[in-house]
């Protein structure tokens, strides 16, 4: 390992005005980016650029745990909130529940339910991707099948959380307005939570499968030809 003394103290340097400006700012996630950013100067400046990148996936966990900027989380809470509104009152006119969709809002009969920005799913959304980097890096061999992974992780965030305001409306209507309060509904939203880690393990499997097939097809090519 050959130590990049310039990239290092680049990075470093580049960590310090980071701190600085965040701190002019009072802006929390370029604050902490500035910590990851100075153990990758550190990094580089002892061990090399090389090797900063071979720890790829210890410094993008270190980045996906510090917690998003307002304004980011901001813009898209409310979008996930109105998807999520939209497909959960489609499943339920599917199920012939009668249904009011306004914004945020779905009117069943004898219930207002309201998709708040804890149900709009940007929780699940975020460890979601943690998990299919992590996952990816342990299972998968090529990029694009972690870039895949990755979308895949996304799509089932939103998709399970449809289904769990499908599953708070079709309660509140079929067993009553409490289903959607109190130990129900958080368990429901753990179990769906379980299911949605399920799929995107299901998911890594399966293009692990493809790469293998793959990998072991070109073997065989090269050793024919």
């Amino acid at each position: 390992m050959t130590p990049n003394r310039g990239v290092g103290i680049a990075l470093l340097v580049g960590a310090i005005l980071l701190r600085y400006v965040s701190g002019l700012a009072a802006e929390l996630f370029t604050m902490r980016l500035s910590v990851v950013l100075a153990l990758a100067g550190i990094t580089a400046f002892y061990l090399g650029f090389r090797q900063v990148r071979a720890w790829w996936l210890p410094f993008a966990l270190l980045v996906l745990s510090i917690p998003v900027p307002e304004v980011v989380r901001s813009s898209m809470t409310l979008p996930l909130q109105f998807r999520a509104s939209r497909a959960g009152a489609a499943l339920l006119e599917w199920r012939g529940v009668p249904v009011r969709l306004s914004g945020n809002i779905i009117e069943v009969p004898g219930r207002r339910l309201f998709v708040t920005e804890a149900c709009s799913g940007l929780r699940s959304l975020t460890a979601l991707v943690s998990i299919s980097v992590l996952i990816g890096a342990l299972m998968l061999r090529t990029w694009t099948a972690r870039v895949t992974l990755l979308g895949g992780a996304v799509l089932v965030a939103i998709g399970i959380n449809a289904v769990r305001v499908f599953l708070t409306g079709f309660l509140v209507v079929h067993a009553g307005p409490d289903t959607a309060d109190g130990f129900l509904h958080t368990s429901e939203g753990w179990l769906l939570f379980l299911v949605s880690l399920a799929l995107t393990a299901g998911v890594a499997w399966m293009l692990n499968r493809f790469e293998r097939l793959f990998r072991g097809r070109s073997q065989v090519e090269v050793q024919t030809s």
